[in-house]
Order: C-alpha cells, then sequence, then structure tokens
C-alpha cells in the first residue's frame, strides 16, 4: 500500500509537472516574441543609419550649393557693376558729344554721316551707275566726309560709344546668365532644404517606431528572464522532490530487508533450536535456513 507521504509526493509532482509545462510553453512564446522585437529593432535601427546617410549628403549637397551661388551672386554683382559702369561711360560720352557738336555749330550726327558714306559708297561699287550720276556720288561722299572731318572727334567718341555698346551688351548677357544660374542655384536650395525636412521627418517616425520597438524588446526580454527563472525553479523543487522520493525508497527499502533478514534470523534461531532438541523440521524450517546462507 502507497504511503501518504509517497502519495504526497506524487501530488506535488504532477502539480509541478504541469506548472513546468505551462512555463516552458510560455518562455518559448516569449523567446520567440524577443527575437521579433530585437530584429525589428535592429530593422529599424539600420533605417535609421541609411535616413541620415541622406540627410548628411543632403546636407553636404545644400553647402555645395551655397558655396557656388556665393561665387555666382558674387559673378552677377561684379557683372551689374560693369554694367553700371559701362552705362555711365557711354553717358559721359554722349554728353562730351553734345558738347563738341554745340561748341562746332552743329547738329550733324557723325553716325548718320558714316551709314550714308558707307551707302552712297556701297551704291557706287555695286550699281553701275552712269559717269554723270557716279560722279555726283563721289562729290556727296566727298562732301560727307569733309563733314565728318569737321566732327572727328564727335565720331570717335560715337565709335567709342558703339564699341561701349557692344561691350554692354555682351556683359548684360553675362550678368543675366549669372543671375539665371542664381535662381536655379536658388530653387537647388530650397529643394534639398524640403528634401531634408521630409527626410528627418521620416527618421522621427522611424525613431519612435524604433524606440517603441526597444521598448517591447526590453519588456518582453524581462518577462522572458522571470519565466525562465520561474521555470528553473519549478525544475530544481521538482529535482529536489525526486531526490526526496528516492531517499524515501531507499530507505523504505532497506527498512524491508531488514526487517527480512531480522525474520529470517529469527527463523534460522528457531530451527538451530529445534535441531538441538532434535524435533522435526519442516519444508519452511529448511527454506529459513537456505534464506540465511
Amino acid at each position: 500500500m502507497e504511503s501518504v507521504l509517497i502519495r504526497t509526493i506524487r501530488e506535488r509532482e504532477q502539480v509541478l509537472r504541469k506548472e513546468i509545462k505551462d512555463l516552458k510553453e510560455k518562455v518559448n512564446i516569449l523567446n520567440k516574441q524577443k527575437e521579433i522585437w530585437f530584429n525589428r529593432k535592429e530593422e529599424l535601427k539600420s533605417k535609421q543609419k541609411t535616413f541620415l546617410e541622406k540627410i548628411k549628403n543632403e546636407r553636404d549637397e545644400s553647402r555645395k550649393s551655397r558655396s557656388e551661388k556665393t561665387l555666382l551672386k558674387n559673378k552677377r554683382d561684379e557683372g551689374n557693376k560693369k554694367v553700371k559702369g559701362i552705362i555711365l561711360t557711354i553717358k559721359q560720352k554722349r554728353v562730351v558729344a553734345a558738347d563738341l557738336l554745340r561748341k562746332a555749330g552743329t547738329r550733324k550726327n557723325p553716325k548718320k554721316i558714316l551709314q550714308l558714306i558707307d551707302a552712297l559708297e556701297e551704291r557706287i561699287e555695286t550699281e553701275g551707275a552712269p559717269y554723270e550720276q557716279e560722279k555726283k556720288l563721289t562729290a556727296k561722299v566727298v562732301k560727307l566726309r569733309r563733314e565728318l572731318k569737321e566732327v572727328e572727334e564727335v565720331a570717335k567718341i560715337f565709335d567709342e560709344v558703339r564699341r561701349k555698346e557692344k561691350e554692354l551688351a555682351e556683359s548684360r548677357v553675362a550678368a543675366d546668365q549669372y543671375h539665371h544660374q542664381l535662381q536655379k542655384g536658388n530653387q537647388k536650395i530650397w529643394e534639398y532644404y524640403q528634401n531634408i525636412i521630409n527626410i528627418s521627418k521620416e527618421f522621427a517616425d522611424v525613431k519612435k517606431t524604433q524606440e517603441e520597438a526597444f521598448a517591447k524588446f526590453v519588456e518582453t526580454k524581462r518577462e522572458f528572464v522571470k519565466a525562465n527563472e520561474a521555470l528553473k525553479e519549478k525544475l530544481n523543487k521538482l529535482h529536489t522532490l525526486n531526490q526526496e522520493k528516492v531517499k524515501y525508497q531507499k530507505e523504505r527499502q532497506e527498512k524491508k530487508e531488514l526487517q527480512h533478514k531480522n525474520i529470517v534470523k529469527e527463523k534460522v534461531r528457531l530451527v538451530e533450536e529445534k535441531l538441538r532438541e532434535k524435533k522435526q523440521i519442516t519444508t519452511e524450517d529448511i527454506l529459513a535456513f537456505q534464506a540465511e546462507e
């Protein structure tokens, strides 16, 4: 018949094994969840690095564009300054030309005289007019050249003005080009700025999600450790309980063996006594005697 102690131990074993089974399932689930949150955290951490690289690249490009903008702005300002200087020079020369014309007492425009001379000389060379007509055209050219000589200084000034006007046109084109490039540079800087803002927002969102994943990982790991410790504790208790059962069974077996030995010894003593008294020995007595041997 099973003892009360063994029955109690078996009942406690049954409870512990059920608790251990539940804890093992819980530990396995928590371990999987812990790994999932860890991998998610690492994935988001890697994503953050990608966003930081993008932000760095955008900032580097933005700094480069700002440096280029400064150079373009300086060139544009230099170009505008040059344009203003040329305009001022043209105005001054025109004032000088007007003063010379006023002093010469004429309003003849050397520019127009030159245009007339060029037109007449072209007619003489290309039209092949009769001699009398060509003679008249040539006389007009001579007269115009004489008039041009009268305002020769003015002509030189107008030549300079023409060169300056050409230079002005070229300078304006260059200044406009720098201005256009500067506007494009400003647009690029603005785009880099907007990109940095957008990427920074995405980075902030990912960082927040990563922090949440990390918090979940820490929480799950804490629960995993707690459950694992509880499992170890239950396993230790089960081990101790098994040791108690083994110890008890061993002691009980030893006690039984000792009792059996004592019974056999007593039977042997009775047999020996019968032998001394020459009494009849039964089969049971012989078996008891053999058991002692």
